[in-house]
């Protein structure tokens, strides 16, 4: 079998990140990969994001969450939504 270099992989994804947000080359992307649920602190990273966008300013940094709600936890995701806007 074939194999990409997980660093290729990370380049096209970052590159894609990029171009469907609009993003600058130079900001920093911060990702959290999870299952969606209130007690892994979704929100804690949401926080966060948001403070270094103040920091720094929203074009200097992004952040992503990865990851579907845990179900039942439709209420929470929608939480986070509206936390992030």
């Amino acid at each position: 079998s074939s194999s990409v270099p997980l660093e290729t992989e990370t380049r096209a994804l970052r590159e894609s990140l990029i171009r469907e947000h609009g993003l600058s080359p130079q900001t920093f992307i911060v990702s959290m990969v999870t299952r969606i649920q209130d007690w892994k602190g979704v929100h804690l990273f949401v926080d966060a994001i948001r403070g270094l966008q103040e920091k720094y300013s929203r074009d200097q940094t992004f952040g992503i969450v990865w990851g579907e709600p845990f179900h039942g936890s439709d209420y929470y995701y929608q939480k986070l939504i509206d936390q992030a806007q």
